[in-house]
């Protein structure tokens, strides 16, 4: 028996809308739950994966959001960082204060941004962004791709350190500059990922699968150490 378009659609039930408030409360929670400096820093997996979670509740039942490289989930900077208002005890940071300082190209064409408050405690995280919010004030369609972090400056972490957040196929990463005045970031067969040095330190992303290795230099050229950034890695080699 043929069954035609029209049956089907007919046949198909209302879609369920989550509720909208507990959505947003949850994602605000998660997103909200503390980070530290000190010391090694704590590793954003599980957060990312909640988030991602999270942010698919608010679709509709059958429409689903699908977060991975490429997928731009976010539409509003301020309200996915409206808790750095309050953190750590510390006076309000406004997410709306916060700027790129530094860029470079991203997976799929769009860009991977580093964004900070400023001032004495700032607030700071990067994201992948598409070439047109890239263009707006603050990012406007986007997907965070690594940990996000407020602190007073100047941070003063020894070189390593590194803070690995994989999501979809992309990872974005977060590694102390110490003395290093520079970074390469290279796999085995020889491709290349941004390295961008900000407030103290690198910040890049790869895609999940690269495996490759961060190596920061002095100014003189010297080799400072090397970071693995893969799954489970983190500690710096020191060279050789």
């Amino acid at each position: 028996m043929k069954i035609s378009s029209a049956t089907l659609v007919a046949l198909r039930p209302e879609p369920v809308t989550m509720d909208p408030e507990w959505s947003h409360a949850s994602l605000t929670a998660i997103l909200a739950e503390p980070t530290t400096r000190a010391g090694s820093r704590r590793r954003a997996h599980s957060r990312v994966a909640l988030v991602s979670l999270a942010f698919a509740a608010t679709s509709t039942l059958g429409a689903g959001v699908a977060v991975a490289a490429g997928d731009l989930t976010f539409h509003s900077f301020t309200e996915v960082f409206s808790y750095w208002k309050s953190v750590d005890g510390h006076q309000g940071v406004d997410p709306a204060r916060a700027q790129r300082m530094a860029t470079a190209p991203g997976p799929d064409d769009a860009v991977f941004s580093v964004l900070a408050t400023g001032s004495d405690y700032t607030c700071r995280t990067a994201v992948v962004e598409s070439a047109e919010s890239a263009e707006d004030p603050l990012p406007s369609s986007f997907t965070p791709v690594t940990d996000n972090f407020c602190a007073s400056t100047p941070l003063g972490a020894d070189f390593g350190g590194a803070d690995v957040s994989f999501q979809g196929q992309t990872a974005g990463y977060i590694v102390s500059a110490g003395s290093a005045a520079r970074a390469e970031v290279h796999t085995p067969d020889g491709r290349e990922y941004p390295a961008l040095l900000v407030d103290g330190d690198f910040w890049g992303w790869f895609p999940t699968d690269a495996h490759p290795t961060l190596v920061g230099y002095a100014l003189d050229g010297t080799v400072i150490g090397r970071v693995e950034l893969g799954k489970g890695t983190g500690s710096p080699d020191q060279p050789q």
